[in-house]
């Protein structure tokens, strides 16, 4: 296990869900902590979301991961920034920047 949650804001008319999560998987593999099948994912466009006080050109990509214990809070760090790096280039590409 990990499940991975990415929530997407739906301004973001060019960012790839399946593309993000394929990126992200790839990532979470890529760390050697979870066997290929145990990877759940799944992103969630949000049609319905506020940044501030509401400026209709803000938007944003939001990611969480959960694990079950045993993992080191230095395998968590790295994982999650592997997952954060593995992300970025979907959302600036998608306009958020």
């Amino acid at each position: 296990m990990p499940h991975l949650f990415i929530e997407f804001t739906a301004n973001l008319n060019r960012f790839d869900a399946a593309d993000a999560l394929r990126s992200a998987n790839q990532a979470l593999l890529a760390s050697k902590l979870f066997a290929e099948p145990d990877i759940k994912s799944r992103a969630v466009c949000l049609d319905h979301f506020r940044v501030g006080e509401g400026d209709p050109r803000r938007a944003f990509v939001h990611a969480r991961i959960e694990l079950l214990a045993g993992r080191s809070d230095a395998q968590r760090k790295a994982l999650a920034g592997s997952v954060v790096e593995a992300l970025m280039p979907h959302a600036i590409g998608s306009g958020l920047e």
